[in-house]
C-alpha cells in the first residue's frame, strides 16, 4: 500500500513538473487563436492578425517548445503573464511573426534557450489597453499591481534570432541584460507578380479626358524585392511607446524614477540594421547607465543600416567591449535638447571600429579612458597608409582636454583624445555652435592642457580638425613621432559682425610639437557664396580677424605650418625649428575687381591645404591635384610676381612678429605676407638640395618670400643657401618670377642681414616700388646675393634654363623702382650668370651705402637680358676683379684671406671670362708659404711665395 502511494505521487509530480515547463492556462482576450498541447510541445494557432492572450505563467523547459503559427510575418501575438514569478525560457520558442511577452516579474532566457521568431518584444511593462494592439503606436506602462513591489529583470543568456519582415528584438525593463547572442537577420524577399501593360492604342490625355478607343493589354511578370532593416533595442525606462511601421521600429522612453541599467556581455548582431541601447532616468537618478563588455555589430547593406546608438547618462565600455558599426556609432543622452549630459568611460582594450562615431550631447560631456579598434583592414587603405573612419564631437560651451576636468564645461581626457586619433583617420572637435540660452550669446572655448601622444593604427595618418569661434589654448605637448598628425583649426568667420565678447585668439605654448611630418593649418575655408571668381577666388566680403600666438615651442617634423584666411596678428616668440617645414603665412588683401574692392585670402579650402603633402613620394613634396595646379598662382605668384601687375592690391591690417626664434628648414620654404612683418633677434634659414625635376610645384615657389608694406630686420638674419647643382633651385621660367629670396614692399634693417645663394634662376628678386634700407648706416643691413649658375648655352632668347641665372633681379612692372638705400650689397655671378639687372622702365637704384658686384662679360646674353643691361649709377658701386670675387667667396665660406685657394692664386685682376669649379672653395693652404698683401688705397692684392721661391719686391712710398 505504501509502495503504491509512492508510485502514484511520483507519477503526479512528473506530470505536474512537465506542465510547469510549458505556459499555463492561456486565455485569448483579443482576436482568434487556439491553444493546444501535445507532449512537450505547445502550439498557438493564430488566425487573426492581432491576438492577446493572458497566461498564469509562461515558461518553457529545456526539452520543451512553444510555437506560434501566425497568418503573416507581421502578425502580432501579445502574451501577458500574471504570475508572481519571472518567465523562464529554457527551451525553444518559434514563430513566423511577432511575439510580445509581458511579465512585470521578469523574463529570463536561459543558456539553452533557442528563440527563432519573426520579431520579439520581452518587457516588464504592460500594454495600457489591448484594444489598441492594432495601432502603430503601442503604449506600455509600469505595472501597479499590489503583488508587484519591484520589477524583475529582462535577461538573455541564450540565443535569440529574428528573421521576419521588419524583424526586431526589443528588450525593455528597469534592468536589461544580454549575456548570450542576439541576432537580427537581414530580411529580403523577392516575389514574382503579374501586371497588365498596354501595348496598342494606349494614348491618354489627362487634361482633355481623351483616351484610346480600343486599348489592348497583356499580362507580364516582374520581380519585386522587399528589404527591411534588422533591429535590436535594449532599453531601461519607466514606461515606453513602441512605434511600428513597415520599415522600422522605435522605442520612446519615459524617464525612470528608479535606478536602471542596460548591460551587454554577449553579442548583439544586426545584419543590414541597427542596434540601440538606451537607459533613461530622472536627472537625479545618475545610476541609469549602459555597460557594454561584449560585441555590438551592425552591418550595412542598404540605406539607414549599419548604425549603433548608446544613449544614457552613464556609459561604460569594458575591456571586452567590441563595437562595430559600418555606418555610425552614436553616443547620446536620452534627455531633451538642452539637457543632454553624458559621462563615458572606456577601459583600455575596448574597441570601436565604426565608419563614424558621433556624440549627441549639448549640456555636459565627460569622456575618459582609451579607445582602440580591431586589427582588420576595415576603414584602412594599405596602399595610402590612411584610415577612413572618424570621430565627430560637436558641443556648445567650453571644452577642456587634459588629465582632469573642472566642474563646469565639457571634458575629454587627453588619453581618450589621443586614442581616438590613434584608431581613426579624423577627429573633429566643433565648438562653433552658440549657446543661445546665455545672454549674450556664448561660444565655447577650447583648452588643451596636457599631452596628446600618438602611436596610430599601422602608423596611419591622423587628422585633428578643430572648429572654433572663441579662444583656443594649447599648452600640452603634441607628439606623434611614428605617424603623421595633421592639425587644422578653423575659426568661425563673423565677417564684420563679430560679437564683442568673442576672443578669436589661438594661443600655443606647447613645449614640443612633433607632427611626424604632418601639417598645422590655422585658417578658414571660404564660403562658396562669397566666391565670385572661381579661378581667382575673389570674395565680396571681408572676413573677421583672428589672432595666433606661438610661444616657447620646439617644432619638430612638421610638413606645412600655415596661417591664413583672415588672421590679424601672428606672433612667434622663442620658437625653434630644424626640419623640412614649409612656413606659409598669408594675411589677406584687397583688390579692385570691376572697379570695386574685393578680398583675397590665399587659398580656398582648409582640408585640401592640410592634406596636400604626399606621404612617401621622394619626387614630389605635394601630391598632384588639379586644385593645387589651378590655385598655385593664387597662393604664391599673386602675392609676389603678380602683386602689382593686376589691379591694385593692398594689405589688410595685419602683422607678423617673429622674436627670439630660430627657424631652419631643409628643402622647404618660408613665405610671410602681411602689412607689417617684424623680425627681432631671430634667424630664418633655408637650405635646399632636393632635385625638383619631377616637382613642378616646388619649382614655382620662392624659398623665402616677404611681402609687407613695412618689414623690419632687428638684429635678425635671413640665410638661403642652395646646392650648386642643376634642378634644385626655383626657376623664373616656371610660373613667372620666383627666387631664392623674393621681396615686395619696404624693409628697414638694424644689424640685419640677408644671404641668398642659388644655382639657377634668381638668387634675389624684388617687385614693384620696393625699398630696402639700413636704419642708421650701411652696417645695419647687409645683402649678399650669389648665383653660381652658368652662362646660357644658346646665347639666344629665353630658350635655355640658365638664361635667368641672376644674383639680383627686379620686376617687370613699368615705371617701378627698387631702391637700395644705405645698405651694403654684394652681388656675385662667378660662373657666367648676371650680377644684377636694371633698365630704364624698371629701375634698380642705389642710394648711399655700397654695391659690390662681380660678373663676366654680358656679351652674347641675348636680347631679353640685354634690355636690362643699363649700368648702375652711384659713387659706391664697385665691380671687383676675379681674384677679389674669389676672395669674397672664400670669406663667405669662412676662409681667411691669408689662405688663398689654388684657384685664387692664378686669377687675373681683369674681368675676363672665368670658369670656376663647382666647389667654389678648395680650401687649399700653401705649405710653409709666405703671403704678402699689397694695397694701393683700398685696392689690395695678395701674393703667396712658397719655400723654394726667390722673390724681389719693390715698393713705392711707405706711409
Amino acid at each position: 500500500m505504501n509502495k503504491l502511494n509512492i508510485i502514484t505521487l511520483a507519477i503526479f509530480a512528473a506530470s505536474y513538473t512537465n506542465a510547469k515547463l510549458l505556459p499555463q492556462n492561456g486565455t485569448v482576450k483579443l482576436g482568434d487563436a487556439t491553444i493546444s498541447t501535445q507532449a512537450d510541445n505547445l502550439t498557438i494557432n493564430q488566425t487573426s492578425t492581432h491576438i492577446s492572450i493572458d497566461w498564469d505563467s509562461f515558461d518553457i523547459g529545456k526539452n520543451n517548445s512553444v510555437e506560434f503559427k501566425q497568418p503573416s510575418d507581421t502578425a502580432v501575438a501579445y502574451n501577458r503573464v500574471h504570475s508572481g514569478n519571472a518567465s523562464e525560457i529554457q527551451g525553444k520558442l518559434s514563430a513566423n511573426g511577432r511575439v510580445f511577452l509581458s511579465n512585470p516579474n521578469g523574463v529570463i532566457f536561459g543558456k539553452d534557450a533557442q528563440v527563432n521568431v519573426g520579431a520579439l518584444l520581452a518587457t516588464t511593462k504592460e500594454l495600457t489597453s489591448i484594444e489598441n494592439l492594432k495601432e502603430d503606436n503601442l503604449k506600455f506602462n509600469r505595472v501597479k499591481h499590489t503583488n508587484v513591489k519591484m520589477e524583475g529583470k529582462i535577461v538573455n543568456n541564450g540565443k535569440i534570432t529574428v528573421n521576419g519582415k521588419n524583424g526586431f528584438v526589443v528588450l525593455v525593463g528597469d534592468n536589461v541584460e544580454n549575456n548570450g547572442e542576439i541576432n537580427a537577420k537581414h530580411y529580403s524577399k523577392t516575389e514574382t507578380v503579374k501586371e497588365k501593360r498596354c501595348y496598342d492604342d494606349c494614348y491618354e490625355d489627362y487634361w482633355s479626358g481623351w483616351t484610346g478607343k480600343n486599348p489592348k493589354y497583356n499580362e507580364v511578370e516582374k520581380q519585386i524585392t522587399t528589404e527591411t532593416l534588422a533591429q535590436a533595442i535594449l532599453a531601461s525606462g519607466e514606461s515606453f511607446t513602441l512605434e511600428l511601421n513597415d520599415s522600422y521600429v522605435s522605442v520612446d522612453l519615459d524617464a525612470n524614477t528608479l535606478a536602471g541599467i542596460v548591460r551587454n556581455n554577449g553579442a548583439i548582431i544586426t545584419e543590414n540594421g541597427y542596434i540601440e541601447l538606451t537607459a533613461k532616468g530622472k536627472e537625479a537618478a545618475l545610476s541609469n547607465a549602459i555597460n557594454n563588455n561584449g560585441l555590438l555589430q551592425a552591418t550595412e547593406i542598404s540605406k539607414n543600416s549599419g548604425k549603433i546608438t548608446l544613449s544614457a547618462n552613464n556609459i561604460h565600455l569594458g575591456i571586452k567591449s567590441d563595437i562595430k558599426a559600418e555606418t555610425e556609432l552614436k553616443f547620446s543622452s536620452p534627455e531633451k535638447r538642452g539637457e543632454k549630459s553624458l559621462r563615458l568611460h572606456s577601459e583600455k582594450g575596448s574597441k570601436i571600429t565604426a565608419k563614424k562615431t558621433t556624440f549627441d550631447v549639448d549640456k555636459k560631456l565627460a569622456v575618459s579612458g582609451e579607445f582602440e579598434r580591431d586589427n582588420s583592414n576595415l576603414y584602412y587603405k594599405d596602399e595610402f597608409g590612411t584610415q577612413t573612419n572618424e570621430f565627430e564631437i560637436r558641443l556648445k560651451g567650453d571644452l577642456t582636454v587634459g588629465k582632469t576636468g573642472g566642474n563646469t564645461g565639457h571634458f575629454i581626457q587627453n588619453s581618450a583624445l589621443s586614442s581616438m586619433l590613434n584608431s581613426s583617420g579624423k577627429v573633429t572637435l566643433a565648438l562653433n555652435e552658440p549657446n543661445t540660452d546665455s545672454d549674450p550669446i556664448y561660444f565655447g572655448k577650447l583648452n588643451i592642457t596636457d599631452d596628446i601622444q600618438l602611436n596610430s593604427f599601422k602608423q596611419a595618418d591622423s587628422y585633428l580638425k578643430i572648429f572654433a569661434a572663441n579662444k583656443v589654448d594649447i599648452s600640452g605637448n603634441i607628439l606623434s613621432p611614428t605617424n603623421r598628425l595633421n592639425i587644422g583649426i578653423q575659426q568661425t568667420d563673423f565677417n564684420t559682425r563679430k560679437p564683442q565678447q568673442i576672443d578669436q585668439t589661438i594661443h600655443i605654448t606647447s613645449p614640443r610639437i612633433n607632427l611626424g611630418g604632418g601639417s598645422f593649418v590655422a585658417a578658414r575655408t571660404g564660403k562658396p557664396a562669397y566666391y565670385i571668381d572661381k579661378e581667382a577666388h575673389i570674395e565680396d566680403e571681408q572676413r573677421s580677424y583672428f589672432d595666433i600666438n606661438l610661444r616657447n615651442t620646439q617644432l619638430e617634423n612638421i610638413g606645412d605650418f600655415v596661417v591664413a584666411g583672415g588672421f590679424g596678428r601672428f606672433n612667434i616668440d622663442n620658437v625653434q625649428h630644424n626640419g623640412v617645414m614649409n612656413l606659409y603665412v598669408h594675411g589677406g588683401n584687397t583688390r579692385l575687381y570691376r572697379k570695386t574692392p574685393h578680398w583675397e585670402y590665399g587659398f580656398k579650402n582648409l582640408d585640401e591645404r592640410i592634406n596636400r603633402t604626399d606621404k612617401d613620394n621622394p619626387r614630389r613634396r605635394w601630391k598632384y591635384s588639379k586644385a593645387v595646379d589651378v590655385g598655385l598662382g593664387r597662393e604664391f605668384s599673386d602675392v609676389f610676381d603678380m602683386w602689382t601687375v593686376q589691379e591694385k592690391r593692398t594689405h589688410l591690417d595685419t602683422a607678423i612678429n617673429i622674436r627670439n626664434s630660430n627657424i631652419t628648414t631643409h628643402d622647404g620654404f618660408i613665405h610671410l605676407m602681411a602689412k607689417n612683418v617684424n623680425l627681432e633677434n631671430s634667424k630664418l634659414n633655408v637650405y635646399f638640395d632636393r632635385n625638383l625635376s619631377f616637382d613642378t610645384f616646388a619649382l614655382a615657389i620662392n624659398k623665402v618670400g616677404i611681402n609687407a608694406e613695412n618689414a623690419r630686420l632687428d638684429n635678425s638674419h635671413i640665410h638661403i643657401e642652395g646646392a650648386e647643382k642643376n634642378g634644385v633651385s626655383p626657376r623664373a621660367n616656371e610660373g613667372g618670377g620666383v627666387a631664392g629670396f623674393y621681396f615686395v614692399g619696404n624693409m628697414i634693417g638694424k644689424n640685419g642681414s640677408i644671404f641668398t645663394k642659388t644655382h639657377e634662376g634668381y638668387a634675389m628678386h624684388t617687385e614693384g616700388n620696393s625699398t630696402l634700407k639700413g636704419e642708421s648706416s650701411e652696417k645695419d643691413l647687409k645683402i649678399t646675393a650669389i648665383t653660381t649658375g652658368a652662362k646660357p648655352a644658346w646665347l639666344e632668347e629665353d630658350v635655355d634654363i640658365n638664361v635667368r641665372n641672376v644674383a639680383i633681379g627686379i620686376g617687370d612692372t613699368a615705371d617701378t623702382q627698387t631702391t637700395l638705400n644705405n645698405i651694403d650689397v654684394t652681388a656675385l655671378a662667378p660662373n657666367g650668370g648676371v650680377a644684377y639687372i636694371n633698365n630704364a622702365g624698371t629701375r634698380l637704384k642705389v642710394e648711399g651705402g655700397k654695391f659690390t658686384y662681380f660678373e663676366h662679360s654680358r656679351e652674347g646674353l641675348g636680347k631679353s637680358l640685354n634690355e636690362f643691361n643699363v649700368p648702375l649709377k652711384g659713387n659706391n658701386i664697385n665691380q671687383v676683379s676675379e681674384r677679389q670675387a674669389a676672395r669674397l667667396l672664400d670669406s663667405i665660406k669662412g676662409i681667411h684671406s691669408t689662405n688663398l685657394s689654388s684657384t685664387q692664386t692664378v686669377l687675373p685682376e681683369s674681368n675676363q671670362r672665368l670658369n670656376m669649379p663647382n666647389q667654389l672653395v678648395d680650401n687649399l693652404t700653401a705649405k710653409e708659404g709666405t703671403s704678402l698683401e699689397i694695397c694701393e688705397n683700398d685696392n689690395c692684392t695678395i701674393q703667396t711665395f712658397g719655400d723654394k721661391q726667390n722673390a724681389k719686391v719693390s715698393v713705392g712710398e711707405v706711409k
